[in-house]
């Protein structure tokens, strides 16, 4: 797993993580609806729910149920944060999306970049909310790619369906990047999508990508 954050603040509300528990590999990454301290706060918590939740928990789904469920009680709508939950348990990944930025998968046997479209509510926005899970076929040498809003957001202008567009095609022509050097590959992004020269953004930006063996 290879991941890179730019905070618009000294601290900031953005999440991932990537961790193996038991035979699966789980993945979440998450956006608060905030910054400062307070997004802070709030992306420690999700951490530890996370970590916890997937310890007994066996889909995405249900990781974002519980998830909504904690978070509502706490903060009554106060706060919300969008996240993609994703489970890789062996050539099989399951994934759910609170009202993220779509990830992409590149397959590496078709030479292809897949947007994973699918979107629900971000959590902690209703009570009880819902969640649905998905699955795709990975296999060797296949990438996921996850990133935050803010690599859009950077821009004062901006057509979000036009970018998932650009983005997929940006990875399928620099995917010798991606496999060479993942870093090189974040600048590049950033560059393109951000207009990021100097690392300064107007809204957290997350990336990450993770390669299966």
């Amino acid at each position: 797993m290879y991941g890179k954050y730019l905070s618009c603040d000294e601290i900031g509300g953005n999440f991932y993580e990537c961790v193996q528990f038991e035979d699966n590999v789980w993945f979440i990454m998450a956006d608060v609806s905030s910054h400062g301290v307070a997004a802070a706060m709030i992306a420690s918590m999700i951490k530890v729910d996370f970590t916890n939740s997937i310890k007994y928990l066996s889909c995405p789904a249900e990781v974002l149920r519980h998830m909504n469920d904690t978070f509502y009680s706490m903060m009554q709508g106060d706060y919300t944060f969008t996240a993609v939950v994703g489970k890789r348990q062996g050539n099989v990944l399951a994934f759910a999306n609170a009202g993220h930025s779509h990830p992409m998968v590149y397959t590496h046997e078709t030479d292809h970049v897949h947007v994973l479209y699918s979107k629900d509510k971000p959590v902690g926005l209703v009570e009880k909310a819902e969640y649905s899970s998905h699955k795709i076929i990975v296999s060797t040498e296949d990438i996921i790619f996850l990133y935050t809003d803010g690599l859009f957001n950077t821009r004062e202008q901006y057509d979000m369906e036009m970018n998932y567009q650009d983005l997929s095609g940006c990875f399928m022509n620099y995917k010798h990047i991606v496999q060479e050097n993942p870093e090189e590959f974040f600048n590049v992004v950033l560059r393109l999508f951000a207009g990021i020269a100097d690392e300064k953004v107007i809204d957290d930006v997350s990336l990450m990508l993770i390669k299966i063996h």
